[in-house]
């Protein structure tokens, strides 16, 4: 954990062989922000990015970030209602035209969701799992969640609203989706004729999708060799959690 105002700052150096010597580097930079809010760290995040790009004397910069409140309300594209991020990004743009040139882009973070839920007895005791992973593999979130006695459906269904749950507060924009229920796929493709059966957990699922920018495909893959898998989850454990406890492992 980096303390409050403490700055860490590593440069890795290059050299290539060419005419004439260039010298390229990535200056990596955190700081502690204390208890604030995510807009506020973000915020803060590109405020010290901005101090440092002009202590080594950058004219022109483009500015990328996965934060769209940011990327939006420095340019004054969007209305800066809450007093804390009005300072914040008052600061940032006194920043910003320091520089000859200054551009502000928006990037997506995209991932993939791979879901599976199981029933001991159809119904019986069930269990929800997920993980869910960057488009660059960078780490891993493996979610398992307790169901309750319910039908491997419902199961499967609880862990693809776990799932999307996650994406949402991880931040995800795009997403992924992949599960080995036909029926789910189907339903929330809209190419299944009856969702009734599973309507409130049709609707959940549609509103959590809703949420996120762009559903980038669901997916009906093949199970797994050795029965109820989640993709590295174990059914298992999702059985044996309690109803309603999520237990998550980030690697």
């Amino acid at each position: 954990m980096v303390a409050v105002k403490e700055i860490l700052e590593e440069v890795v150096q290059e050299r290539f062989c060419v005419p004439k010597m260039m010298i390229l580097y990535v200056l990596r930079l955190w700081e502690g922000v204390g208890d604030t809010t995510s807009n506020a760290a973000e915020y803060r995040a590109v405020i010290l990015g901005l101090k440092y790009a002009l202590d080594y004397n950058f004219e022109h910069i483009c500015v990328q970030g996965d934060s769209m409140i940011v990327c939006k309300q420095i340019p004054g594209e969007w209305q800066v209602r809450n007093e804390n991020l009005s300072i914040l990004c008052e600061e940032a743009r006194q920043l910003k035209d320091q520089f000859v040139s200054f551009e502000i882009e928006h990037i997506h973070r995209s991932g993939i969701l791979n879901f599976d839920g199981c029933s001991k007895g159809n119904p019986g005791k069930a269990g929800a799992g997920a993980v869910l992973r960057p488009e660059n593999g960078s780490w891993v979130l493996r979610l398992r969640e307790g169901v309750g006695r319910a039908t491997n459906n419902v199961a499967e269904y609880q862990a693809l609203i776990l799932g999307l749950r996650y994406a949402l507060d991880y931040g995800f924009t795009h997403i992924r989706v992949q599960g080995d229920s036909l029926l789910v796929c189907k339903q929330e493709s809209n190419t299944a004729a009856d969702t009734q059966a599973n309507l409130g957990l049709h609707l959940r699922s549609e509103a959590l999708q809703d949420t996120i920018e762009y559903l980038y495909s669901l997916k009906k893959v093949k199970s797994k060799p050795g029965g109820l898998r989640c993709f590295d989850a174990s059914a298992e454990g999702e059985v044996e959690t309690r109803q309603g406890y999520v237990v998550l492992m980030l690697t």
